[in-house]
């Protein structure tokens, strides 16, 4: 929709042509709200939760985004 988004992210990881970057929000963060860019690009940003559940998460992700 010709729309941009800028954030900085905690994690960055690539591999191939794939992109995950993540964003867990603390303090003065805020969400960008970054919508995933067809099987390329894919933002995960949460707030909230254990360690334990952030690990879960990233993992699924990763997992079920991974070609």
């Amino acid at each position: 929709d010709n729309s941009q988004t800028l954030n900085n992210y905690d994690k960055v990881i690539i591999s191939g042509n794939q992109r995950w970057l993540f964003e867990y929000i603390t303090g003065s963060d805020t969400y960008t709200n970054a919508p995933n860019l067809s099987a390329a690009v894919y933002a995960w940003e949460k707030d909230n939760l254990f360690s334990s559940e952030i690990s879960i998460e990233v993992q699924n992700l990763i997992d079920n985004t991974e070609t």
